[in-house]
């Protein structure tokens, strides 16, 4: 929020990439002080690929000039003048992915009505602090996560080995999905409400194998 709010004060938009947030922390756009928040939706919101979202706050709309303009744009379609619409709806350009669209909705419902957000997020974060406690026990592991059930990432690095390598290794033996990050050249757990405690001990026991 301090960097939200200090962009506005110098006069410099804001965008957050939100896509390791929404949908497992809890976000208010508005307390962050962000001009912009954009959302890929087929991470933990568990929408179709392609789908995503973007927050505009209302007095930063005058950043954004839009690429393409079509007939949901503008206020006249009719002739050589026209003039963009206010809101969101000038980035509205002509076709829609509904079939994309509808598979969001349906995810965002069961997300909402079936499971809800507050069991998520405590989910969520519980599975993180298991993780990062467990992981902590591993000889050579150096986490790199600050503290453990802030997000549903777990971050760290196993001395004397290659990152790549440990990602493969991990995924032929074991089933094992995860990431390297290559510019830290380190490895990143996600744990997403759907995993379990048992999941976590069975990765735990691979790294020990290594």
């Amino acid at each position: 929020s301090e960097v939200g709010y200090m962009g506005r004060e110098w006069g410099i938009p804001v965008l957050i990439d939100g896509a390791q947030s929404a949908g497992a922390i809890s976000v208010d756009v508005h307390a962050l002080g962000v001009d912009f928040y954009a959302i890929p939706m087929q991470k933990w919101l568990c929408g179709p690929d392609g789908t995503g979202a973007l927050y505009v706050r209302r007095d930063a709309l005058a950043y954004v000039k839009p690429t393409y303009v079509g007939y949901w744009s503008i206020k006249h379609e009719e002739g050589l003048e026209w003039e963009l619409n206010e809101g969101a709806k000038r980035f509205e350009v002509g076709g829609r992915q509904t079939a994309a669209l509808a598979g969001q909705a349906a995810g965002l419902n069961w997300l909402e009505h079936s499971l809800g957000y507050t069991w998520i997020f405590e989910r969520i974060s519980w599975l993180s602090a298991y993780a990062y406690h467990a992981l902590n026990e591993i000889p050579g592991l150096t986490l790199l996560t600050p503290r453990p059930g802030e997000s549903g990432l777990v971050s760290f690095k196993l001395e004397g080995k290659n990152d790549a390598e440990v990602v493969n290794t991990l995924r032929e033996k074991h089933n094992i999905l995860m990431r390297n990050i290559p510019s830290t050249k380190s490895l990143r757990v996600s744990t997403g409400f759907y995993n379990t405690e048992e999941e976590i001990d069975t990765l735990v026991r691979a790294l020990r194998e290594l």
